[in-house]
């Protein structure tokens, strides 16, 4: 597990856990712009571990008189409907806290419980086509950019599953603007490591995602829910 509160100071009793490294890198980023200052990040490695940094929140919170907590969740759909997947964590939820998430709902936050403990998940990247978080960002570009990037791919014929697919467009979009990123780092003395290169967070850095493009006001209307004042 990497945690990480976005202000860098303290942890808060808004939690947002996330599937990967490149979920936690451009959330960070998406908090700022929202200036949403007040949420943890924890990146649990993996979609399989999010269960269990669940069960760890809720085993270490008080039990006499605790805290509000509000706990988001994000997730890729990836070989699933959106609905599926989202319908499926809404159970899990129920089993670990016997909270009620509303069903055909994602991005939706529960009613706080009486212990003030509430939940809510959001699968990417729903309501757009695709499977993951590279589709999502993708979703913001614009429409010129992409038929190039389209072409390209159609022309290389590539073998990727349905699942790496979206990756390799993503490494192939980045190639250029991460390495003159890599450039100007290395210009100005910096370290910098080359397996990191295509990663979200390059892109973050190097503002390439429009944050107030519609694709994403779902997602962004998730995340100001952590803004609301209900914890």
């Amino acid at each position: 597990m990497n945690q990480l509160s976005v202000n860098q100071s303290t942890a808060s009793d808004r939690i947002l856990i996330v599937e990967g490294y490149d979920e936690s890198a451009f959330c960070k980023v998406f908090l700022n712009h929202l200036g949403i200052n007040d949420v943890t990040l924890i990146n649990a490695e993996s979609k399989d571990k999010i269960k269990s940094e669940i069960e760890s929140l809720l085993n270490n919170r008080s039990k006499v008189n605790p805290k509000p907590m509000k706990i988001g969740i994000m997730m890729d759909a990836d070989d699933n409907k959106a609905l599926d997947r989202y319908n499926g964590w809404v159970g899990q939820i129920k089993e670990l806290s016997k909270i009620k998430i509303p069903k055909k709902r994602i991005g939706t936050f529960s009613q706080p419980d009486t212990t003030g403990l509430s939940f809510g998940v959001y699968i990417t990247p729903h309501p757009n086509e695709g499977k993951m978080i590279e589709d999502l960002c993708l979703a913001t570009v614009s429409p010129e950019k992409i038929t190039c990037l389209n072409d390209y791919v159609a022309c290389c014929q590539f073998s990727d599953d349905e699942l790496t697919f979206p990756k390799r467009k993503m490494r192939i979009f980045l190639a250029t603007y991460d390495s003159l990123e890599a450039t100007e780092m290395l210009r100005e003395g910096k370290s910098i490591k080359r397996e990191k290169i295509d990663r979200l967070e390059y892109a973050n850095h190097q503002n390439l995602w429009d944050f107030d493009h519609p694709n994403l006001s779902d997602l962004k209307a998730f995340l100001l829910s952590f803004a609301l004042d209900n914890i």
